[in-house]
């Protein structure tokens, strides 16, 4: 790995397709060390194949947080990056979607924001005590970033 990848694990949330699993794709691709997260493990089968170690995390569930952040920390130390992409829609019209779908996507989607946000501040501390700073600029990092391929 070059100096340009040394940056740790980069830790994705929601890989489980969409967004979060072509973000994956593309850190393991460019050689980045990827951990690949969603819900359901079974659905980042693809991306082990390719490399990428893969972990079940529900964004929106505090013990799901603990204990994929502690794996990470345990087996490589702090989280280099995080990307949060947790998140799903329906493509159902509103009058025919039951009540419970309704509020499980609401909070899946609105409130999983608060769960990224929760899982970025179980990072942080871990990344603070490993560089001795505290976090960076999140721009700063995503500009040093921006030439994955």
């Amino acid at each position: 790995m070059d100096a340009a990848r040394d940056l740790g694990p980069v830790l994705i949330t929601g890989c489980s397709g969409g967004l979060g699993y072509a973000t994956a794709l593309k850190f393991r691709k460019a050689g980045y060390l990827t951990v690949a997260t969603a819900r359901k493990i079974e659905t980042l089968a693809p991306l082990a194949a390719l490399g990428c170690r893969t972990l079940p995390l529900d964004v929106t569930d505090e013990a799901s947080r603990v204990a994929a952040i502690a794996t990470v920390e345990k087996d490589y130390g702090a989280v280099g990056v995080l990307v949060n992409s947790a998140g799903y829609g329906q493509c159902r019209r509103g009058e025919i979607t039951r009540h419970g779908e309704r509020k499980m996507q609401f909070v899946g989607c609105i409130f999983a924001h608060s769960g990224s946000d929760l899982v970025a501040r179980r990072v942080s501390p871990s990344r603070r005590i490993q560089t001795g700073r505290p976090e960076e600029n999140p721009v700063e990092r995503v500009a040093r970033l921006h030439r994955v391929q």
